[in-house]
C-alpha cells in the first residue's frame, strides 16, 4: 500500500473508536486520561522509557528523562483536573450563551526526538480531554520510545475497557511522505519540533496548533541575587542537556553587576570562552551557519571536546560574549546545548531592547 492508502486505514480505524469515546461523560473521559498519564508516570514504566529514549537517541540523560515525564505529566494532569470537556461547559445568564464542548475527530501529532516520551504523551492526554482519537508521528529516532509508550497505554486502556486505536502510531520507518499524508487527512494537527514540521503543520491546509524553536533569554539587572539567579539558570540550562523549548539560550546582564554575574556562573561551573574559542565552537555549532545535530543534547564538555577546547572539559555550561542578534550571530538562536549567549547591556531598557531583537530573530 502506498502512504495515502497506509493513512486513510488508521484515520478510519480512529474514526471508528473516536465514535466510541464520542460517547464518554465526563468522568470516563478523566478516566482515560489518568490512564494515559500512569501509563508513563509508573515509576518501572517511566524508567524504562527514559532509559529507552536516551539509548535510542542518543539525548538527554536518563534521570532527568524520568523527571520531565513524572513532572510534564503530573503537570498536565494537575491543570486537566476538575475542568470541564464534555456537554454544556459555561453558561452566560447576561449575553444567554451557553457553550457546548464537541470533539474535534482525529489528531494528528508531529513529536520531537527531544521528547520521545513526555511529548506524546502530553499530546494524548490533551486528545482524550476532548474526546478525540490521535495518531503519532514521532521523530524516527524517538519511533522505538513511542512504540513502547503506547504498550503501556493500551495495558491501561484496557483495564477500564477503552479501545485502542484512539491512540495509534504511523509504522516504522516514518517518512516525510507518511507524516505529510497523516497531516492532510486528519482533523486537527498538533506539531512540536523543527521549523521544516511546523511550516508543514501550518501549510498541511488541516487547523494546526505549532510549537517550533525555543529560545529563552534572561535579564539579570542590579536589583537581582546574582548568586541565586547563576543557580537557577544553570541548573534550568543543563537539565537534560537542555532539550526543553524552556532552556535558556541567552543572558543579558546589565553593566552594573556584569562581573559579579560572571563570578557568579564561575562559580556554577560555567566557562567563558575567549574569542579564539568561541570561533571553534562556532565551527563545530554552526557548519554553513546552522545548528548542527553533533552537538544537541549533548553535555558542555562533550561539546568542548569536538570543538578542541580542552580548558573546558570539566564545564557545566560553555559561555559565550555575544554582540549581535540574526544569522550573522548565530549564537542568539537556539542551540539545544549547554551553550549560553553571553550579552552586557548599558541598563535595563537597553536590556529589555536586546531581549525584543533576539525574540525577532
Amino acid at each position: 500500500m502506498n502512504e495515502v492508502e497506509v493513512v486513510a486505514q488508521l484515520v478510519s480505524k480512529a474514526r471508528d473508536a473516536q465514535a466510541v469515546a464520542n460517547t464518554y461523560d465526563q468522568l470516563q473521559v478523566d478516566r482515560v486520561c489518568a490512564a494515559a498519564a500512569w501509563a508513563i508516570m509508573e515509576p518501572a514504566r517511566n524508567r524504562s522509557l527514559a532509559e529507552l529514549a536516551v539509548r535510542e537517541t542518543g539525548l538527554g540523560n536518563v534521570a532527568d528523562k524520568i523527571q520531565k515525564n513524572y513532572r510534564k505529566t503530573l503537570g498536565l494532569v494537575r491543570d486537566l483536573h476538575g475542568v470541564k470537556s464534555v456537554g454544556v461547559i459555561a453558561e452566560n445568564a447576561e449575553t444567554g450563551i451557553t457553550e457546548i464542548a464537541r470533539s474535534v475527530g482525529v489528531v494528528g501529532a508531529i513529536t520531537p526526538s527531544t521528547n520521545p516520551g513526555a511529548t506524546p504523551a502530553n499530546m494524548i492526554i490533551n486528545a482524550m480531554k476532548g474526546r478525540n482519537a490521535i495518531i503519532l508521528a514521532p521523530s524516527p529516532k524517538g519511533y522505538s520510545t513511542a512504540a513502547l509508550l503506547l504498550q503501556y497505554v493500551y495495558a491501561e486502556f484496557d483495564r477500564i475497557g477503552a479501545p485502542h486505536d484512539l491512540v495509534q502510531l504511523l509504522p516504522s520507518p516514518v517518512s516525510k511522505a507518511s507524516t505529510y499524508e497523516l497531516l492532510r487527512q486528519v482533523d486537527l494537527v498538533v506539531a512540536t519540533g523543527s521549523q521544516a514540521n511546523i511550516h508543514a503543520a501550518y501549510s498541511s491546509g488541516t487547523p494546526a496548533f505549532g510549537v517550533g524553536a525555543g529560545n529563552v533569554a534572561v535579564i539579570v539587572d542590579a536589583s537581582a541575587d546574582v548568586s541565586a539567579a547563576a543557580e537557577r539558570i544553570v541548573r534550568s540550562k543543563i537539565f537534560d542537556n537542555a532539550t526543553s523549548c524552556s532552556s535558556e539560550n541567552s543572558i543579558v546582564v546589565v553593566e552594573s553587576v556584569y562581573p559579579a554575574m560572571i563570578s557568579a556562573m564561575d562559580a556554577q561551573g560555567c566557562v567563558l570562552l575567549d574569542d579564539a574559542q568561541k570561533a571553534q565552537l562556532q565551527a563545530v555549532m554552526f557548519p554553513a551557519g546552522k545548528l548542527s545535530p553533533v552537538v544537541t543534547a549533548k553535555s558542555a564538555s562533550e561539546i568542548a571536546s569536538l570543538a578542541g577546547i580542552h580548558r573546558a572539559d570539566n564545564a557545566r555550561v560553555l559561555m559565550v560574549n555575544e554582540t549581535g542578534t540574526g544569522s550573522d550571530f548565530p549564537f542568539s538562536g537556539e542551540k539545544l546545548s549547554p551553550v549560553l549567549a553571553v550579552y552586557r547591556a548599558p541598563d535595563f531598557d537597553a536590556a529589555c531592547q536586546r531581549v525584543s531583537d533576539i525574540y525577532a530573530f
